[in-house]
């Protein structure tokens, strides 16, 4: 994807386990806290799973440098032929590399959760709070600061 006027990238070399449970992905970031709705009821795998076996996988921080909303950042990514990370290859990001949200938050939004209770889409973020980590939601119809990171992977 290279670098953009409208964004820049970091790229991580992450080992995802695609066949680990969720709860395993998330026992594996090892957060101080976390949101307990972030589980396989409300994040089920896609119709063809998420992905299969151990890979090592070039993951892309992509930061928009100013508030940005979700359909634009989808738009990127696409021109690019790149697709916007999912829950797996977050968490994974979350375990290799535990300090990242601690410098700054880090966003997928390949898995949504329509929460119809609330009139939401919510992602989930690994995130912060003083020198803690946590995973979280964010409501993605709320936009990203521009100092957030959003992961990408190539199609």
């Amino acid at each position: 994807m290279g670098s953009n006027p409208t964004f820049t990238l970091e790229i991580l070399r992450v080992p995802v386990n695609y066949d680990l449970s969720l709860e395993e992905m998330i026992a594996a970031g090892k957060y101080d806290w976390q949101n307990n709705n972030i589980n396989i009821i409300n994040f089920p795998p896609p119709a063809g799973g998420w992905g299969s076996g151990l890979v090592n996988l070039d993951v892309e921080l992509a930061c928009f440098n100013r508030f940005t909303e979700p359909e634009e950042v989808l738009y990127k990514f696409d021109l690019y032929d790149r697709r916007p990370g999912v829950l797996p290859e977050l968490l994974a990001v979350g375990a290799e590399y535990p300090q990242k949200q601690i410098e700054f938050p880090i966003v997928q939004i390949g898995s949504v959760w329509p929460d119809l209770q609330r009139g939401g889409k919510r992602g989930v973020y690994l995130r912060r709070g003083n020198k803690e980590r946590g995973l979280a939601f964010i409501w993605l119809e709320h936009g990203f600061p521009g100092y957030y990171r959003i992961i990408a992977v190539k199609k």
